[in-house]
């Protein structure tokens, strides 16, 4: 169980999961951005951590990954839907 915390806890402050999400979650004002933004985040992540050998083999922590990225994802949409409806 910690395990799984420490890793949530790395996966949700990643600077660049929050960034990947974010420029997604601008280009529509369709809520399933939001999974589509966390699967998109997740592989592009994990494919770095690949890349960079800083994980093993591809795919042991897109899970976490996908997870954080749909919080990411579900905060980046609606703070960007909130100033958008404030800007008109």
């Amino acid at each position: 169980m910690t395990t799984f915390l420490a890793i949530m806890l790395a996966k949700l402050i990643d600077p660049i999961s929050i960034i990947i999400v974010t420029v997604t979650c601008l280009t529509t004002k369709n809520k399933w951005i939001i999974p589509a933004a966390a699967v998109i985040a997740s592989v592009v992540v994990e494919t770095i951590l690949t890349m960079n050998v800083i994980t093993k083999e591809w795919g042991s922590g897109i899970i976490y990954g996908f997870i954080a990225s749909a919080i990411h994802a579900s905060v980046a949409y609606y703070i960007i839907r909130r100033m958008k409806s404030q800007k008109q």
